[in-house]
């Protein structure tokens, strides 16, 4: 993961062309929001103390919101939304799966913000 997101900051530097610059700019976006995602999901899953929950789930939003920027690349013709239905299965929650857009990202954004309040709670209990 990290050497994929070095190259998602490259990719953010190009200067690329026309529909050339629109391909890197949703392979940004996607880099972004896979990082996100797998932060997202080490938080809940792999962690039981509440300092690296919070340390890991703060590099979820800080990829979700790197996504969400990159949504809005390139400034001349932004790509806004990506289609991401074949990653939908039962098994998967919130519309983040079906479709990258500033909406969708926003709200996976607070659900990663719920989740650190939530541990939060469960560990003083």
């Amino acid at each position: 993961l990290p050497h994929l997101l070095h190259y998602a900051e490259a990719l953010g530097r190009s200067t690329m062309n026309g529909n050339l610059q629109q391909i890197l700019a949703k392979l940004q976006t996607r880099t972004y929001w896979l990082a996100g995602v797998f932060y997202g999901w080490l938080g809940r899953r792999h962690t039981s103390h509440v300092v690296d929950v919070k340390e890991i789930e703060s590099l979820a939003i800080e990829f979700v919101d790197k996504a969400i920027v990159s949504l809005k690349l390139p400034e001349q013709n932004p790509i806004l939304v990506i289609s991401t239905a074949h990653l939908a299965s039962p098994g998967r929650a919130g519309n983040h799966w079906l479709e990258l857009s500033h909406e969708n990202l926003k709200s996976y954004r607070d659900e990663i913000e719920l989740n650190t309040v939530i541990s939060r709670v469960r560990q003083k209990f």
